[in-house]
């Protein structure tokens, strides 16, 4: 089924009012192939979309919506449409439709999917999507864990992160964690934690040997040898801080309107991690150095806090950066997705 959606910008005039990217002015003109749009461009959608992933063989974007609880993807150049490419499994009692909260997306190169359920403290899990489209709630893992990031590395292991009660706003608890997932062919899986001592892991990415875990609670970004915390798992406090952010998660406070709140990342092949967050601001980190770039903002002064960046994927042959926006006040903004002209480096 497909969604026909009316196109909100689609260069850098038009995301003027919206989206403040200076540097992108130099860097339109995008890639020598005039079909490629490679923005700054910025699509509506009436979904509400959390994890996104490029799959650069298919040259396809898939992200998840929490309004259908659905797998989504994106029609392609020059379009303005999107399709469902898979409705997941119905959520497990006690749980709620409201409580659909899907989070970041995984893929084997046998094309199964994987993507987690935050699950608000009662329907935490992960799911799975067979290449032949059969969805399946993954069976045995903790329904209290609230699940957010999500990742493959080279070598195929799977990582997922979460964080049990009190939930957020928690800025001072610790007890979050980072998984090895086993599944099974039966779709049962298995935790086995490899660093521990947490407040809220968000973001999780491996750029070869090296783990990246953005902690959402206390504004870090962390970095681990995969093959130490495979071997020991390790704590919170043994990671490498590689850049730190603004964090307020207290709701009720003026503050946390414009804190970063780090999310969910993604990391391109040259180690350039990218992420945004709760305070509408895209980061590009460079995981040698630690530097900090802001490539994009979403929000104005005048209206902190309504569009939050949630999930981003890179496309490396085009280079760009596919963000997905969750608009607060939809009257005021629609949620979108938005592409950004990048080149790592």
């Amino acid at each position: 089924m497909a969604l026909t959606l009316s196109r909100l910008a689609a260069r850098a005039r038009g995301l003027a009012a919206v989206v403040s990217i200076p540097w992108l002015l130099a860097a339109c003109g995008g890639s020598d192939d005039p079909a490629i749009d490679r923005g700054p461009t910025a699509i509506a959608l009436p979904a509400d979309p959390n994890g996104a992933y490029w799959d650069a063989a298919e040259g396809k974007l898939y992200f998840t919506d929490d309004n259908t609880n659905s797998l989504i993807t994106w029609d392609g150049e020059g379009r303005t449409t999107f399709t469902t490419y898979a409705a997941l499994p119905a959520l497990v009692a006690p749980a709620t439709p409201t409580q659909v909260s899907l989070g970041q997306i995984a893929r084997a190169p046998d094309k199964t999917f994987h993507v987690t359920r935050f699950g608000f403290g009662n329907a935490g899990t992960a799911v799975e999507v067979s290449p032949a489209k059969v969805t399946r709630n993954l069976t045995g893992l903790d329904p209290v864990r609230r699940r957010i990031a999500l990742t493959r590395t080279s070598a195929g292991e799977i990582l997922d992160s979460w964080f049990t009660t009190p939930p957020s706003p928690c800025p001072a608890t610790t007890n979050g964690s980072v998984s090895l997932l086993t599944v099974n062919a039966d779709a049962s899986a298995a935790e086995q934690e490899i660093i521990t001592g947490l407040s809220k892991p968000v973001g999780a990415a491996t750029v070869g040997r090296t783990l990246f875990v953005s902690d959402q609670a206390t504004g870090k970004l962390l970095s681990y040898s995969l093959d130490a915390v495979r071997s020991a798992p390790a704590t919170a406090a043994q990671g490498t801080t590689v850049a730190s952010f603004t964090t307020n998660l207290v709701s009720s406070d003026p503050a946390s309107l414009t804190a970063d709140n780090i999310d969910l990342m993604t990391a391109a092949p040259d180690g350039t991690l990218f992420f945004g967050g709760r305070g509408s601001k895209v980061f590009q980190v460079n995981s040698a150095t630690g530097a900090v770039k802001t490539i994009a903002t979403f929000n104005t002064s005048a209206d902190p806090g309504r569009l939050q960046v949630r999930g981003v994927a890179y496309d490396t042959a085009n280079q760009r950066l596919f963000v997905t926006v969750h608009s607060t006040d939809i009257t005021k903004a629609g949620n979108a997705l938005h592409i950004l002209p990048f080149t790592p480096g």
